[in-house]
């Protein structure tokens, strides 16, 4: 009876054993594993989110690695082995420099969970300019002869709640022109016509710009980019 007690004792403890698992919970994300930053000022180069894990389990949690998609986004944790009932914190910082509009980015998670070895978080963002170019800010004359002038137009509208003014404005190349000048006012939610003309005077590859400077406090500067391709 005693030797029976003693086996079922340790097979207890060996089906506990094999019944202990780590699990993993985030805190912060919606259902989608995703942390939604809303709309961001290009003036906020880097954002950041703090993502609570933790450890319902009844094993000791390991995360093994963290990759980021990519080079902007970095993600410190400040503890790798969290125990069972514990909570570490990631923090996750992107960099929105060179971004624009709806952004989205993925952060991999390696860890010791049988069958939850590798899983993905996710942020997003909506990096809103206060100056939106329709259909962009590139304009590209093609088959180009230095005997004509050539127009294109940009509409530029303002995103913000307050009217814009150009302070001045630079243009790269004296065989462009525009049509706005300092002192004019782009009003909130309108759009308003920039017409570039480009008068070519040779017959070789062109790049220019014309760069505005205004008034708005998140991106005093938008520029137009222009690329000119002669005809063959």
């Amino acid at each position: 009876m005693k030797n029976l007690f003693i086996t079922s004792f340790f097979f207890l403890i060996f089906l506990l054993d094999i019944n202990a698992q780590p699990q993993i919970l985030f805190s912060g994300l919606d259902n989608n594993y995703l942390y939604d930053f809303g709309n961001v000022s290009p003036k906020q180069k880097i954002i950041s989110a703090k993502v609570k894990i933790t450890n319902p389990g009844t094993d000791t949690l390991r995360i093994t690695d963290i990759k980021p998609a990519c080079g902007c986004t970095s993600t410190p944790l400040d503890k790798y082995t969290i125990v069972a009932g514990d909570t570490a914190t990631l923090t996750i910082n992107f960099r929105t420099t060179g971004y624009k509009g709806n952004v989205k980015k993925a952060v991999a998670i390696y860890t010791n969970i049988p069958q939850q070895e590798e899983m993905y978080i996710f942020i997003q963002c909506n990096i809103v300019y206060p100056i939106s170019f329709a259909p962009n800010e590139y304009l590209v004359f093609i088959n180009f002869e230095t005997t004509q002038h050539y127009t294109q137009d940009v509409s530029l509208t303002n995103s913000t709640d307050k009217p814009i003014t150009i302070k001045d404005l630079s243009i790269s190349d004296g065989n462009l022109t525009v049509n706005l000048k300092p002192g004019d006012i782009l009003e909130p939610g309108v759009a308003t016509k920039l017409s570039v003309t480009f008068s070519p005077t040779e017959k070789k590859l062109f790049h220019g710009a014309i760069s505005f400077n205004t008034d708005c406090e998140d991106d005093p500067v938008f520029r137009v980019f222009i690329k000119g391709m002669p005809k063959e």
